[in-house]
């Protein structure tokens, strides 16, 4: 999926993400979820993608600074 430059599509992409981690992990003890690879891969790509659209929001903001 191409990536948006509107800074609301990515506040909300970036909430999405979280959203999902909160209930990825829903339930889960910290030992459960240390023990599962398949959890522990979607929250490490979460927060991957949140870090991606923060850093392309705040360029965003830096283009706009003279």
């Amino acid at each position: 999926m191409a990536a948006s430059k509107s800074p609301r599509a990515r506040l909300l992409h970036m909430r999405d993400e979280i959203e999902g981690v909160a209930t990825i992990v829903l339930g889960l003890s910290f030992v459960q979820y240390q023990d599962s690879y398949m959890h522990r891969r979607a929250v490490e790509r979460a927060v991957q993608i949140v870090s991606e659209a923060a850093k392309a929001f705040a360029a965003g903001f830096a283009r706009q600074i003279p």
